[in-house]
């Protein structure tokens, strides 16, 4: 029955007029192709050097294309982060060191269970249990501490960003605990302005009068975690990402938003594929945006470790074209961007 079934279909579709083909359906967006990164080199010096972490942790000169390895720190799983002119050095779970300007042998500073950079660069927040303290590089008495059971996303000058396993983030006042604002999710702080998601939408919300000013949202098939607030708090930069899109590709999307406007800007060339726990994305003194990371250089869907390449991009707002620099090592880890 089936055979005869078969053929009689067959014969069916033989004697059926002539159709034009039908359209292909449409690519799944997740299965779409990215472009890699792209853009023009840099047209002159860009002042940028790289601590890359993960294993044995050196510094990289990006104009000079030189490494320097960084001593005085015992061997063990390192992580990274910067504090103004500084680098920061974790190595293995608790142990943290900084790195000075210019310096090749990293000093030991403190141990604790996280740490994160002070507002204004100059010191650190450790967490050890449910206390914070800072801890001023240059050893200036009076260092504040702060409750901290809850985890401690970022130090604002307005206050911590408080996250806490359930319920809505906090901006507090270390010194007091006094709460000035609360959201389901508090992106970033800048000049008093703080960029705030809840339920899907965005809004800048004066911290001091409590005045709500609702965004349009950016198109993206990214998540946003964090922003990143300029040096003049005139710009937030949102990293949009998905770490399975669908995978082992990963989806990076940029976007720029000008806090006195509430107008988005997207980085030239974005969506990216990229390599999410690699990536660093930070603003330097001058107001450029700085990008380091494992991009994939090519367009495949599931590309191979051999397709990484480690890139440094840089971009002003308001540049067309991002500044793009291949580095000689493909990060591991997200490196720490200094200036």
């Amino acid at each position: 029955m089936i055979r005869r079934c078969g053929l009689l279909l067959l014969l069916v579709l033989s004697c059926a007029p002539a159709r034009e083909p039908a359209a292909p359906a449409p690519t799944p967006a997740r299965l779409a192709p990215l472009a890699p990164l792209t853009g023009v080199p840099p047209s002159g010096p860009t002042g940028v050097r790289l601590v890359a972490t993960g294993g044995e942790p050196f510094v990289y000169d990006v104009d000079r294309r030189g490494s320097t390895p960084v001593s005085g720190l015992p061997r063990g799983d390192t992580w990274g982060f910067g504090a103004g002119e500084r680098a920061v050095i974790t190595v293995g779970t608790r142990s943290l060191y900084t790195l000075a300007p210019g310096a090749g042998r990293a000093r030991y500073l403190a141990e604790g269970d996280f740490a994160l950079a002070s507002a204004d660069g100059g010191g650190v927040w450790v967490r050890s249990g449910a206390r914070c303290r800072e801890l001023r590089f240059d050893g200036g008495a009076g260092a504040r501490t702060a409750a901290c059971a809850d985890g401690v996303d970022a130090a604002t000058p307005l206050g911590l960003l408080i996250r806490p396993e359930n319920g809505d983030m906090r901006l507090a006042d270390p010194a007091t605990g006094k709460v000035r604002l609360r959201a389901r999710q508090i992106l970033a702080v800048a000049g008093g302005q703080a960029l705030v998601a809840e339920d899907g939408r965005l809004a800048l919300v004066d911290v001091a009068g409590g005045r709500r000013r609702a965004l349009d949202s950016p198109r993206t098939e990214g998540t946003a975690s964090h922003g990143l607030p300029s040096p003049d708090g005139r710009w937030i930069a949102v990293p949009f990402g998905d770490p399975a899109w669908p995978g082992p590709r990963q989806y990076l999307d940029v976007w720029v938003l000008e806090v006195s406007s509430g107008r988005w800007s997207r980085l030239p060339g974005m969506p990216v594929p990229a390599a999410l726990k690699a990536l660093s994305v930070s603003w330097l003194p001058d107001g450029r945006l700085a990008l380091a990371g494992a991009f994939p250089a090519t367009d495949a869907v599931r590309p191979d470790d051999g397709d990484y390449a480690g890139v440094l991009a840089l971009w002003r707002p308001g540049d067309p074209r991002l500044a793009v620099t291949r580095l000689p090592f493909v990060p591991q880890v997200a490196s720490v961007i200094l200036a």
